[in-house]
């Protein structure tokens, strides 16, 4: 899901000496990749299916496409078979309880998802999927962002200390990056 590649370009400058692939379904955002990326092998193709060989990578890096994935675990099959045993896969994706989302749900009402999303995770729905498709969870890991308002920064403290103490998974803030190994 690389889309128009502004993100694979970013990691082709910050990795000059490696190559870097961008795949996405877009036929129109892969045109805009290839004339804008010459140095960047940009491919239209489903994941779920990737045109490379087994074994082939050893990074693979899925940048906010889970939460549009019908079938996550499908996508994990594709992953695993492209990826090299000890290969690093990194995603990242919504947090189903941020603290927005937390706060609604304390309250009984419903949570708020992206209507650009088929469903959003929580961290530990994350984690299983990734040791169901044969990762090791190296990292899990969000960016602490400071709230705006300060009633919601003072409850987030409050949220975190709680979490913390009942041993909880969950992250407060929107986004989560994982980092897992292949190792089957």
């Amino acid at each position: 899901g690389c889309g128009q590649g502004l993100l694979t370009n970013a990691f082709k400058k910050e990795f000059s000496d490696y190559d870097v692939y961008g795949l996405d379904r877009s036929i129109t955002a892969i045109e805009y990749a290839n004339s804008n990326f010459s140095n960047i092998d940009f491919v239209v193709a489903d994941a779920y299916n990737a045109p490379f060989e087994e074994e082939y990578f050893d990074i693979i890096v899925c940048n906010n496409i889970w939460e549009h994935l019908p079938d996550p675990l499908n996508m994990l099959n594709s992953i695993r078979r492209i990826l090299k045993i000890n290969g690093q896969l990194i995603i990242s994706t919504p947090s189903r309880y941020h603290v927005r989302n937390l706060v609604r749900a304390l309250m009984g009402k419903n949570v708020i998802l992206s209507k650009h999303h088929i469903t959003e995770y929580t961290v530990g729905q994350i984690e299983e999927q990734l040791k169901f498709g044969g990762f090791k969870i190296h990292k899990t890991y969000s960016p602490i962002i400071k709230e705006s308002d300060w009633k919601m920064q003072i409850l987030k403290l409050i949220f975190y200390c709680f979490l913390r103490t009942i041993k909880s998974h969950h992250v407060l803030e929107s986004t989560v990056f994982y980092s897992a190994i292949r190792i089957s």
